[in-house]
């Protein structure tokens, strides 16, 4: 699906959103306008048990879901998704599953899950100095999840620090062999090296700290 404007708006006595379930494909673009969901948002699949218990809705025995075999994709390359359901948004719960901000988008949410059930990924387009913005309560980063930024049009006057995300608490780390950077050209020296840190001056978030010698990824 595209949303290129107006609002769309999934109520809590409605249908759990799933992007990706069985063997299926599922994929939606935000490039302006508003997105709210009230319900679990799923992205890359998920468990007819979870979708049996949230939605009441049995599937057919002789029409069953091919296990982890989804592939999901939500891409915030503008306008506003609000996920204010308590599950918020779980990425890659039954297969692969990428949630992508651009950098004129905005995503909350009261969570968001990056799962390695299969693969999740959580996805950054930058501009020319930014991140989209991404704020959520809970961050939670299973073992295997993966990062990935898109740097190329980042600017070589950029500022050292861009902030990616706003949390109340994260849980678990990226692994620094499960975080890819597509580097602009001419500015390898900026991003020679990353890491991920869990704290930064007693807030709770998601930066990307470029230094001369390197990059370093600091989640607080």
């Amino acid at each position: 699906g595209l949303q290129t404007g107006g609002s769309l708006s999934v109520k809590a006595s409605e249908a759990t959103a799933v992007l990706g379930y069985g063997s299926g494909t599922g994929e939606y673009i935000l490039s302006n306008g508003t997105f709210a969901v009230n319900r679990p948002l799923y992205v890359g699949g998920c468990m007819s048990a979870d979708l049996l218990r949230q939605t009441g809705f049995s599937v057919d025995a002789a029409h069953a879901p091919g296990h982890d075999a989804a592939t999901g994709r939500l891409y915030a390359r503008g306008g506003e998704l609000a996920a204010t359901n308590e599950l918020g948004i779980v990425v890659g719960a039954d297969g692969k599953g990428r949630l992508e901000i651009g950098p004129d988008g905005s995503v909350t949410a009261t969570a968001l899950v990056v799962s390695n059930n299969v693969e999740g990924v959580l996805a950054y387009e930058l501009g020319s100095g930014k991140a989209g913005e991404l704020a959520v309560d809970r961050l939670v980063l299973a073992s295997g999840a993966k990062l990935a930024i898109d740097a190329t049009a980042l600017s070589a006057h950029s500022r050292a620090m861009i902030r990616l995300a706003d949390c109340g608490t994260v849980e678990g780390a990226f692994a620094p062999e499960d975080i890819s950077i597509l580097v602009p050209a001419g500015q390898e020296a900026r991003f020679s090296k990353a890491t991920v840190l869990t704290e930064r001056n007693g807030r709770s978030g998601l930066w990307l700290a470029l230094q001369q010698s390197g990059l370093t990824v600091v989640i607080r």
